[in-house]
């Protein structure tokens, strides 16, 4: 076939381990290659991958996921990067173990009116501990929620910075052995993205080696745990 010099193996695309970032890395040197080698054919590819770029790379969590990779974090633009990090930001305020950050006087207001509203004496300490919260000082888990939300925001924003690894480095033992605890809880889940249908495609088929007949009435979070424990194994 006369493109097959262009063809990535489709091995490499079925990889347990694909980050986003090697697939923006294998979709550029496709491109580069369709370019150079300049035929009506190859000329309508590479129009063909840049209108799909147009979605691709203004994709928050697919741009987080390379911003996170600093073998290819160079590719991404201003806008890009700011993307990425927004969506790091929302990203750390949904994890379990993250802490939300601090209260704005729209989540003490929405407080109060849980509670019952701000008149009457029962309602008094409530609002009064809200205030002290707010105005006199926080207490001690108020205070490390806060302390953690600007130092992920913070090393968000620093890693902006982090020298260029080389292609070839493994980005997951690199950030296994980072010392960051914040960034290292992000990139577990951001660097995880699906960046092609094989890996979903594998997990819809360990369904067959579970849900046989005599499992059938098997309950959801049940085999919700077998599935987690067979695509982490």
């Amino acid at each position: 076939m006369a493109l097959s010099r262009f063809m990535t193996p489709p091995s490499l695309f079925q990889r347990r381990d694909l980050t986003a970032g090697e697939f923006l890395g294998d979709w550029m040197a496709c491109k580069v290659k369709l370019r150079n080698h300049n035929t009506r054919i190859t000329s309508a590819l590479v129009a063909a991958m840049e209108n799909r770029e147009s979605a691709l790379l203004y994709h928050s969590a697919f741009l987080a996921a390379v911003y996170l990779d600093p073998r290819y974090q160079c590719v991404l633009n201003t806008q890009q990067r700011r993307i990425a990090k927004q969506h790091l930001a929302r990203l750390w305020r949904a994890l379990p173990t993250a802490s939300p950050g601090p209260k704005s006087e729209g989540h003490i207001m929405d407080e109060l009116t849980e509670t019952g509203g701000t008149f009457g004496t029962e309602n008094e300490d409530i609002l009064e501990k809200l205030l002290c919260e707010r105005d006199q000082g926080e207490s001690c888990t108020a205070k490390k929620s806060k302390e953690s939300w600007y130092g992920i925001v913070e090393s968000i924003d620093s890693f902006d910075n982090t020298v260029r690894l080389e292609k070839r480095a493994n980005v997951l033992t690199w950030w296994s052995l980072h010392p960051n605890k914040y960034l290292k809880s992000l990139a577990e889940v951001a660097l995880a993205l699906p960046v092609t249908q094989a890996s979903v495609e594998r997990t819809f088929s360990g369904l067959r080696y579970i849900m046989d007949e005599l499992r059938l009435w098997m309950k959801d979070d049940v085999i919700d745990a077998i599935m987690l424990l067979r695509c982490n194994t």
